[in-house]
C-alpha cells in the first residue's frame, strides 16, 4: 500500500517496474519543495525490501517496512544537504565530497538484511561538482541490489550525465480539490480550512500537511500578507526600507526571500483574478476583502504591471542583478493604493 497523496502517475510507473522485475538502477524524482518527493522515495524503499508474501509491496507491516519508515533499516541511506557556513559566512549548500564517497564505497556492499540497498539523496542540487563527478562514475556502472534515489527541486542545476543516467518521474501540484478532499480525510480538517491550505501550498501536499500540524505557520504567513497589503499602501521610504531589509537577507537566505516574492506574486495574482470577476480563483481566501478592495482601486492594466513587476524581481535575482537594486525597482514599479 502506497499511501501517497495524489501522484498515481508516478507510483504506476514504479508498481509497473517492480511487478515486471524492471526496476531501474538510479531515479530522479523531480519537483517543488513540499511536493512530496521523500514520501514517495521511502515507499520506494519498502516496496524493494517489503517481504510479505500476501499484499502487494509495500504492505507497510513487516519488519522491513517497519524500519524503513521509522528512519532504521540498515539498507537505507538518507543523505541530506548539511545545515552550515561556508568560509565567505554565506549559506553553506554542498554535500561534502567525502560524504559522496562514503555513499560510493559502502554502496559496493552487498546488502546488510534487505534485498536491496537504497541512497536517497535530499536536494541532488546540493552536491558538488566532484561530488557529482565521483558519484557519475558509480551511475555509469551499477552496483547489483543497489537503487539511487535522486530528489531534485531544480533539475537544471544538475550536470547532464547525472540527469542521462536516470529515470526522471515527475512529481507536479494537485489539483486543489484533491489535495482539499484529503486533507479533510486524512487530517480532519473543516472544509474551508482544508481548501485555503491547499490553494496556499500550491497544491504541495507537504507544504499543506506541515501548515496543518504547526498553527504557527499559518499565523507567520498571516502577518506577511499583511506587510504586503502595508506595503501596497505606503510610501517610497517604508518601501524601500523593506526592500533594504529583505536584500540584506537574500545573501543569507535566497529561497527565503524568493518564497517571500512568491507570496507577493501569488497575492497580486489575487488582485487580477478578482478584477477580472474570477475570485473562485483567488488562493489566498482570508485576505479576500483586502484583495477585493486593491482590485477595485486599480485598473486591470496596474494590477497586471504590479504582477509584471515581482516576475521581473526573481528574473534579476536569478541572473545575479543586485538584490538591493532588483527590489527597490519592484517597489517603484508597485503601484500606490491610497
Amino acid at each position: 500500500m502506497w499511501d501517497i497523496i495524489g501522484h498515481e502517475e508516478a507510483v504506476a510507473i514504479l508498481e509497473r517496474a517492480l511487478r515486471q522485475g524492471r526496476l531501474s538502477h538510479a531515479y530522479l524524482l523531480v519537483g517543488p519543495v513540499g511536493i512530496g518527493k521523500m514520501p514517495l522515495a521511502l515507499k520506494l524503499a519498502q516496496a524493494v525490501n517489503c517481504t510479505s508474501t500476501g499484499n502487494e509491496p509495500p504492505c507497510g507491516a513487516c519488519g522491513q517496512c517497519d524500519r524503513v519508515a521509522r528512519g532504521l533499516h540498515p539498507d537505507v541511506q538518507v543523505v541530506r544537504v548539511p545545515a552550515g557556513r561556508g568560509p565567505d559566512g554565506k549559506t553553506w549548500t554542498v554535500v561534502p565530497i567525502e560524504r559522496v564517497r562514503e555513499v560510493v564505497r559502502d554502496s559496493s556492499l552487498k546488502p546488510f538484511e534487505g534485498k536491496f540497498r537504497i541512497y536517497i539523496f535530499d536536494g541532488i542540487e546540493g552536491v558538488s561538482e566532484e561530488g557529482a563527478n565521483t558519484l557519475l562514475k558509480t551511475l555509469e556502472e551499477p552496483p547489483a541490489q543497489v537503487i539511487f534515489v535522486l530528489l531534485a527541486a531544480e533539475p537544471g542545476r544538475l550536470l547532464p550525465t547525472i540527469l542521462s543516467r536516470c529515470q526522471r518521474i515527475e512529481l507536479r501540484p494537485l489539483p486543489w480539490p484533491v489535495l482539499a478532499s484529503e486533507l479533510e480525510r486524512r487530517h480532519g480538517l473543516d472544509a474551508h480550512k482544508a481548501t485555503e491550505l491547499a490553494r496556499v501550498s500550491g497544491g504541495r501536499p507537504g507544504i499543506a500537511i506541515q501548515m496543518a500540524a504547526q498553527p504557527e505557520l499559518a499565523q507567520a504567513l498571516g502577518e506577511k500578507l499583511q506587510t504586503i497589503e502595508r506595503l501596497v499602501g505606503a510610501g517610497v521610504e517604508e518601501r524601500f526600507a523593506y526592500a533594504s531589509g529583505l536584500a540584506g537577507q537574500f545573501s543569507r537566505d535566497r529561497d527565503g526571500v524568493r518564497r517571500e516574492l512568491d507570496l507577493w506574486k501569488a497575492w497580486w495574482r489575487d488582485v487580477v483574478l478578482v478584477g477580472q470577476g474570477l475570485s473562485d480563483s483567488v488562493v489566498h481566501l482570508s485576505r479576500h476583502d483586502a484583495i477585493a478592495a486593491t482590485a477595485k482601486a486599480l485598473t486591470p492594466a496596474q494590477a497586471s504591471a504590479a504582477l509584471a513587476a515581482v516576475f521581473a524581481a526573481l528574473e534579476h535575482l536569478d541572473r545575479n542583478v543586485s538584490a538591493r537594486l532588483a527590489l527597490e525597482h519592484m517597489m517603484l514599479a508597485i503601484p500606490r493604493v491610497r
